[in-house]
């Protein structure tokens, strides 16, 4: 699906400018010096790929009946005069992170304006793109070996549904060649999924938000007549830090089991999660200057 995105969305990017440049009633850019100064519209289509990091805080608890020695049996067992016990030299404070790829096809339209001063063009341009970004999902272990077995899995991954940027440009044009940086704020919906289990019961669900970042990049444009351009650009772009969960959740339960007798359980607990979004993005562009 996101290979044919792409293609459908270059596909028509470059037959969008055929059609304007055999349409367009206009003299040649080579004919005379280009002027990139005016408004222009635009689509723009690509590819993109970076990252999904995610980092969580999150503790676990063992809770016994048997106070003197907690590898023996229970007394008679819970609930039968034993009062569980939390016991803080077996719990722990736990940290970490994962990342996965994220990656997908993008395609949107584009405004801006251009003023040139001599061989120097500034200007600006916003823009805003529906995506298919998808990450693939990262498992987060809470807990570790010894008294808590080999830990607990939480499986949470990530997409970007659509995604924009506000930017200043700055270049120089060699006629009808502008070669340019660009840079600005960023912004995009960030929607992340999760999914777990407790005492054999599934659990999932999802959070979605709006984030602004930052993006960098820069770009070659080229006049294909005095009202058409076309070019590429490259443009890294930092979404933030979202939250994921906020709140201890518990995520897994594993039971104390002592000659045949249920004495107590080990508790794995999520605080908080949150993930970051990054991605590099290489476009096609096509702009009509008015």
């Amino acid at each position: 699906m996101k290979i044919a995105i792409g293609l459908g969305t270059f596909a028509f990017v470059l037959a969008l400018g055929a059609a304007g440049a055999q349409a367009a009633d206009v003299e040649s850019a080579s004919e005379e010096s280009f002027d990139w100064s005016g408004f222009y519209v635009g689509v723009h289509g690509g590819y993109g790929q970076g990252k999904s990091k995610y980092s969580y805080e999150g503790h676990t608890e063992y809770w016994d009946d048997n106070l003197t020695d907690p590898t023996a049996p229970g007394d008679p067992g819970y609930g039968t005069g034993d009062t569980l016990q939390l016991y803080p030299e077996f719990s722990n404070e736990h940290s970490g992170g994962n990342s996965q790829d994220l990656s997908g096809a993008f395609g949107g339209a584009q405004i801006g304006y251009n003023l040139q001063l001599s061989s120097l063009v500034i200007g600006a341009v916003a823009d805003i793109s529906a995506a298919d970004f998808e990450s693939d999902t990262a498992n987060i272990t809470i807990g570790d070996s010894g008294n808590f077995g080999s830990g607990s899995d939480f499986s949470v991954s990530s997409k970007v549904d659509w995604f924009g940027t506000i930017r200043g440009r700055a270049g120089i044009a060699l006629d009808k060649v502008l070669f340019y940086g660009t840079g600005g704020l960023a912004y995009g919906r960030v929607k992340t999924s999760y999914d777990y289990s407790v005492d054999g019961d599934d659990y999932s669900g999802s959070t979605s938000a709006t984030k602004w970042g930052w993006t960098a990049g820069g770009g070659v444009e080229f006049a294909l007549t005095r009202n058409i351009t076309l070019g590429t650009e490259y443009l890294y772009v930092d979404l933030g830090k979202s939250d994921v969960l906020d709140g201890s959740h518990e995520i897994d339960r594993v039971d104390h089991v002592n000659g045949g007798v249920w004495t107590g359980y080990s508790g794995y607990y999520l605080d908080s999660m949150s993930a970051e979004t990054q991605f590099h993005t290489v476009r096609a562009t096509l702009n009509y200057k008015f």
